[in-house]
């Protein structure tokens, strides 16, 4: 089973993706790269990432072309995508509903159903207000 994990950093404007524990990723938003690293050492780098067209920061609502900050972990991978392949996030994360239902921006039972599947292991719900289907992906065909 593939287990990557994903952090956007707020003040460090990064993502961490971890296929295991000693191989990771780590995206910068604010420098458009991903490097690809083994403990400490970068293996790879990849230069010009676009992220969404609303940059990086807390999503409010589904369509803000918002990059999200926070912690998520691959939940699947779209080998039919339009993009080629979408290793799609574990978003919105439990945090993500915290700060949205304190913000009003989901109801108590939606809160309720992303933690439930957090953990349960099983991807959040897609269609909340917050939106979903987020990921990593290509540039698409053109």
């Amino acid at each position: 089973m593939l287990r990557i994990f994903l952090i956007l950093c707020c003040s460090f404007f990064s993502v961490v993706v971890s296929a295991n524990n000693d191989v990771w990723l780590l995206v910068d938003t604010k420098a458009r790269k991903i490097e690809v690293k083994k403990g400490e050492q970068t293996i790879e780098t990849l230069e010009s990432i676009a992220i969404g067209r609303g940059g990086a920061g807390m999503k409010l609502y589904r369509g803000d072309n918002v990059t999200p900050h926070g912690s998520y972990k691959i939940g699947w991978i779209g080998e039919k995508s339009s993009f080629r392949r979408f290793f799609g996030l574990t978003y919105p994360s439990v945090d993500d509903a915290q700060k949205a239902f304190a913000h009003h921006i989901i109801d108590e039972p939606t809160y309720y159903r992303i933690v439930s599947a957090h953990i349960n292991n099983q991807i959040p719900p897609q269609n909340t207000p917050l939106g979903g289907q987020i990921g990593i992906h290509g540039l698409g065909r053109a």
